[in-house]
């Protein structure tokens, strides 16, 4: 009877994550891969490539490169680089710290964002990517 022409648009908010760190749990090296969603409430020190979402929440701490289809930061993120190949969302509790290459990027007022940031119009082309190798090192005090 009613029906609607409206597109629905997928953001990392609204995006059910099958995979799920929660708060208290801290996971120290080694990388994360897959092509599912991701949501972070505890602490992540390592590589992040996955080619769902990444939602880091308002406790959440990640420190690695990041390489993602879209990802909301509401926590901290510190890393070498940040890569999603649609949309980065930095709510006003976030803070990134490092080097973007983005599709899009949205920054709230209150948000931190140190570092350099390279968007390409229509999204991040991945198979240029494919020549870039995402590598991280844990810092020594973790060792």
């Amino acid at each position: 009877m009613f029906s609607s022409n409206k597109k629905s648009v997928s953001s990392p908010a609204s995006t059910l994550a099958e995979t799920i760190i929660g708060k208290g749990t801290k996971i120290i090296g080694g990388s994360m891969t897959g092509e599912s969603s991701v949501r972070i409430d505890g602490e992540f020190l390592g590589l992040i490539d996955v080619g769902g979402d990444l939602i880091l929440g308002e406790g959440g701490r990640i420190e690695g490169d990041i390489k993602v289809r879209s990802a909301m930061i509401a926590g901290h993120a510190r890393s070498g680089l940040v890569t999603c190949t649609e949309s980065l969302h930095i709510v006003s509790t976030g803070a990134v710290h490092g080097d973007l290459q983005v599709g899009a990027l949205v920054v709230d007022e209150g948000a931190v964002f140190i570092g350099n940031c390279k968007m390409q119009q229509g999204g991040v082309d991945d198979s240029k990517l494919l020549g870039t190798e995402i590598h991280y090192e844990l810092p020594e005090y973790v060792n």
